[in-house]
């Protein structure tokens, strides 16, 4: 087996060129989902873990009900919705947020994202020496193979402030812990298996899969070994190791009992699924997401089943890795968005890809893969937002700062411009519809659609690329009379 030595620095020569590569979109202005995530991380790391300003559990269940029955919702007097940290963090655990929260009084953008780079570190260190772990005879072409895997998914999921790439982190590491545990069976193993299926919890709603799939692998491998002669009941080791999980997720994030988070989390997007729009239209995501993922959804499962095939006395080792993963990336093919959301699942795939390099004998067979993957990774390259768009928005964001002095505004995604205008100006976050037919605003917990009559005497800022609700009737019955004035990056309509 190659060194530690040699892993770690390989490791870190990827992280190095990842990060080389990503520095200059770091720098770029906050989007939509990172404002709210750094105006979270400034409530504090214990509002955060105690979800302090969130509904309690008796009030969360009355506001559940009035959706499920489509009533308007009853809030109490007290609640502010912009200072719930469980809802600016998107309904998502807080693990994330808490290392925001320890650089939450920079206003750098690079600062704040450096805890993706980070992530970054971590996510190559798992996958270097997740694949040392079940690959005793580590060759250099799975080591290249390896590292070009690498460099191209941290570049995907660390490109801005998000909760996969730490999500892949601990999903990768649960599945690699997993097959060590079943193979050499020692409890500290056990320990760090439980305390990184904890995180997985910590840090996004999907920790279920993954929990879901360690329980799979312990019905499929049961715990014992042929070579012992006293097999230690299943049902043992499942109480204990979840009970474990339970406490440590209820010491790192105690909001997920006493406001019972952990609880909401999947009623949010049980909502979004079934009576939300959300995830309605996801399946016409799934399709570029899936060309964004060639080099894994090819080498992923041809590895695997060359591997199932040729190489079976190994699976207890390496199978974890393959089930837990493709049960993630199967369950969360029905909402993914972005490629993002698959990662977490198909990242464990870059170990299992690298081991059956290591294991074919034929050299030209070892050569064609890494040249698949060389291939698909150019093929499948993500473009990137670049400094000259960037100059365009804050010049747009400059030029509003001047505008606005004194005026009623309607944003869409105002939180954005509170955030870098600050709490001077008078700013009213708006959306517009998921079909495109209008624009809402949220108040006290329900969208309500904005009439000609909300715009008088206000200036409304709609985002550039809302080409879909400009061509649509409601812009020009909403926006009659308006004086109309055409930026970069922004539609602007000042309704005197």
């Amino acid at each position: 087996m190659k060194s530690r030595t040699l892993f770690c620095g390989l490791s870190i020569t990827v992280w190095l060129a990842v990060t080389v590569y990503l520095w200059p979109s770091h720098g770029l202005l906050l989007n939509w989902d990172e404002v709210d995530y750094v105006s979270a991380a400034g409530l504090g790391l214990r509002a955060n873990a105690l979800d302090r300003g969130s509904l309690s559990p008796f009030e969360f269940a009355g506001f559940a009900l009035a959706k499920i029955t489509r009533e308007t919702p009853t809030l109490p007097a007290y609640y502010d919705e912009s200072r719930d940290p469980f809802v600016l963090r998107h309904y998502h655990p807080p693990f994330v947020v808490f290392l925001l929260s320890q650089v939450a009084g920079s206003r750098s953008e690079r600062v704040f994202r450096s805890v993706q780079l980070a992530g970054a570190l971590a996510l190559a260190m798992t996958l270097f020496f997740s694949y040392r772990s079940i690959s005793p005879e580590a060759g250099w072409c799975g080591i290249f193979l390896l590292s070009v895997l690498s460099f191209w998914i941290l570049v995907l999921l660390f490109g801005s402030l998000s909760f996969h790439g730490w999500a892949a982190v601990w999903t990768t590491t649960t599945a690699a812990l997993l097959g060590q545990w079943l193979t050499l069976r020692r409890n500290a193993l056990g320990f760090f298996l439980c305390l990184n299926l904890a995180l997985t919890f910590v840090t996004l709603e999907t920790g279920p899969l993954v929990g879901l799939g360690v329980i799979f692998c312990l019905l499929i491998w049961r715990v014992g070994d042929s070579r012992q002669r006293k097999t230690s009941p299943l049902w043992r080791h499942l109480f204990f190791g979840s009970a474990l999980v339970v406490l440590f997720v209820v010491v790192l994030w105690p909001g997920s009992v006493f406001k019972a988070s952990i609880f909401k989390n999947p009623a949010f997007h049980l909502y979004r699924m079934w009576l939300g729009h959300e995830y309605g239209e996801a399946v016409g995501y799934l399709a570029p997401a899936l060309r964004s993922l060639l080099p894994l959804l090819i080498l992923g499962p041809l590895a695997s089943a060359w591997l199932f095939i040729n190489h079976r006395e190994g699976i207890r080792l390496w199978g974890p890795l393959v089930l837990i993963g493709a049960l993630y990336t199967l369950v969360m093919a029905r909402f993914a968005h972005r490629p993002e959301y698959l990662l977490p699942g198909l990242a464990p795939f870059a170990c299992i890809a690298a081991l059956a390099a290591d294991r074919l004998s034929s050299v030209r067979a070892r050569l064609l893969m890494v040249a698949v993957a060389i291939f698909t990774v150019v093929l499948t390259w993500p473009g990137r937002s670049t400094a000259g768009s960037d100059g365009r928005a804050r010049e747009d964001l400059h030029w509003l700062g001047t505008a606005l002095n004194g005026r009623e505004a309607l944003i869409d995604g105002g939180h954005i411009y509170q955030y870098y205008l600050g709490g001077d100006y008078s700013i009213r976050s708006i959306t517009v519809s998921y079909n495109g037919d209008g624009l809402l605003v949220r108040e006290r917990g329900a969208y309500r659609a904005l009439s000609r009559r909300d715009l008088n005497g206000s200036v409304v800022v709609i985002q550039g690329d809302r080409g879909r609700f400009f061509g649509g009737r409601a812009a020009k019955d909403l926006f009659e009379g308006c004086a109309r004035i055409e930026r970069p990056t922004v539609r602007i309509y000042d309704c005197k």
